[in-house]
């Protein structure tokens, strides 16, 4: 039986993050005007960069975590994971996963246990996957380390196929929604980073 990750309402945090984010918003939408009044060109990276910095500043007051990720040539986000302070994995961060998964050669250096399930799992490029659970002690994501953590155990090498015909490194993994809604995730995709949140 897979354990399922429990998803905690966080209403307060939530619901300052945005705010800030309706005020930056205003402040753009200001800032735009005022360029076009003065016949400076409206929306300049370094304005943008400014903003994104301001809410990443907030957030970091708010006691989110941040993760640095590595851009590949692909526009994908990755992010090194360690395992019981042993084991470190590749991990593509994807919020169109239902689940955060290893491959099954990763779950054998991670676990000598895996359980058995009736699901299946399909996806783009791959359907009816059959998929297995095991549970990790420790999981350290950057600073953030959590303790007794499931993974869903599915064979999704044709993924890593289509990111090694481009010269991209093949993954270990994917970090999912399941596990970025639990953690409140929020993506800085230009800045390559990733804010999480607790739960």
């Amino acid at each position: 039986m897979i354990r399922r990750f429990e998803i905690t309402p966080m209403i307060g945090r939530a619901g300052l993050v945005c705010a800030i984010l309706i005020l930056l918003g205003c402040f753009a939408v200001v800032d735009v005007q005022a360029q076009r009044e003065s016949g400076h060109p409206a929306g300049q990276a370094s304005d943008a960069g400014s903003g994104i910095n301001a809410l990443g500043d907030a957030l970091l007051d708010l006691g989110y975590i941040e993760i640095p990720l590595e851009r590949a040539i692909t526009g994908h986000l990755f992010v090194n994971v360690w395992v019981d302070d042993r084991h470190e994995l590749r991990m593509v961060c994807d919020s169109g996963s239902g689940g955060t998964l290893v491959l099954p050669a990763a779950a054998k250096r991670l676990s000598s246990e895996q359980e058995e399930t009736d699901v299946m799992a399909g996806g783009v490029g791959g359907g009816n996957l059959s998929v297995s659970s095991i549970v990790v002690d420790k999981l350290k994501i950057g600073s953030f380390e959590e303790r007794d953590v499931p993974l869903l155990v599915v064979d999704v090498s044709h993924v890593n196929q289509q990111f090694e015909s481009v010269g991209v490194e093949a993954i270990d993994g994917i970090i999912g929604s399941d596990w970025m809604a639990e953690k409140h995730a929020l993506i800085d995709i230009a800045g390559s980073r990733m804010f999480i949140a607790e739960p």
